[in-house]
């Protein structure tokens, strides 16, 4: 798994407790400097998933992670890629048996700002079998 210096900064300034866990997590991962970005998606996406639609192209990546809905639609009608979310990475856990349950990751993620609508909390949750 990678990402950029742009994620990783965008996670590091976030206020949350989780702190610690952000830079645990971000140590397993390979950073990638983030490269200049494209103007055009400059304008339409934040700099930490222009980086990661750039990275992903660059080295031939065919899908990447992202929840925002704009950087969604422009990964998969710009760039052709397979996008799943966090709520499909959760689940994918669950199924290879590296979290016990989907409810309290999920639960503590919102808490900690990421906003997830309702009807997709539930649907996840469905699908997880909770």
């Amino acid at each position: 798994m990678l990402t950029t210096t742009a994620v990783a900064a965008e996670l590091q300034t976030k206020d949350v407790g989780d702190s610690s866990e952000i830079d645990t997590v971000l140590s397993t991962i390979e950073i990638l400097p983030a490269p200049p970005l494209d103007p055009m998606l400059a304008t339409i996406l934040d700099p930490g998933e222009a980086s990661i639609l750039q990275i992903a192209k660059a080295h031939g990546i065919s899908g990447v992670l992202m929840d925002e809905r704009r950087g969604r639609r422009v990964a998969v009608d710009v760039f052709g890629f397979e996008v799943a979310g966090t709520c499909a990475l959760l689940l994918r856990a669950k199924k290879l048996s590296l979290i016990p349950e989907v409810r309290a990751p999920l639960d503590r993620i919102i808490v900690n700002g990421l906003f997830i609508s309702t009807r997709l909390r539930t649907e996840c949750l469905r699908l997880a079998g909770e």
